[in-house]
């Protein structure tokens, strides 16, 4: 994970990574996953709960290896995904007492979106807490701040000798 200074830009930083080969794929989020989470009120079915959140470019869960358990991730393929669908995490599911949120909306500071994709229990803040209820929104490439990239396997495998 590289974190992007304001002046840097995500499509010239991510085509820039995409020209080395041992570079397998690119995604980026606004908040760092594993370190902050956006704290949100949603709103659904009459129900007001206060969840954590991450705004990520859609392909983020299935490149950084998250597991979509029903539905789909988030995709460049449906434009409305990048400002007004989510992935919602297995806790969040139980938290809202549903069995499925496939096709169902929430509201977020007064914008409606619908969940396409549920996800496994995946620890996006640290590993010693328990899992908590988590979304996924969509974000634009121009307001990612924390770029990923994925290796070709064994490309750092002796970093630590040149320490």
């Amino acid at each position: 994970m590289v974190q992007l200074n304001g002046a840097a830009n995500y499509e010239l930083f991510k085509t820039r990574l995409q020209n080395n080969s041992d570079i397998i794929s690119v995604t980026g989020s606004v908040q760092p996953l594993g370190n902050w989470s956006k704290q949100m009120i949603i709103k659904s079915e009459g129900k007001e709960e206060t969840i954590l959140g991450l705004q990520a470019l859609p392909g983020f869960a299935s490149q950084l290896g998250i597991k979509i358990t029903d539905g789909r991730d988030l995709s460049d393929k449906f434009k409305t995904d990048e400002t007004a669908s989510v992935l919602v995490n297995q806790a969040f599911l139980k938290t809202m007492n549903w069995t499925t949120g496939i096709g169902k909306t929430i509201e977020y500071d007064n914008q409606d979106y619908t969940i396409v994709g549920e996800t496994n229990d995946f620890h996006f803040e640290n590993f010693k807490d328990k899992v908590k209820p988590c979304i996924i929104m969509g974000c634009r490439p121009e307001d990612v701040k924390f770029v990923y990239a994925k290796t070709e396997p064994g490309l750092f495998k002796n970093a630590h000798t040149n320490i």
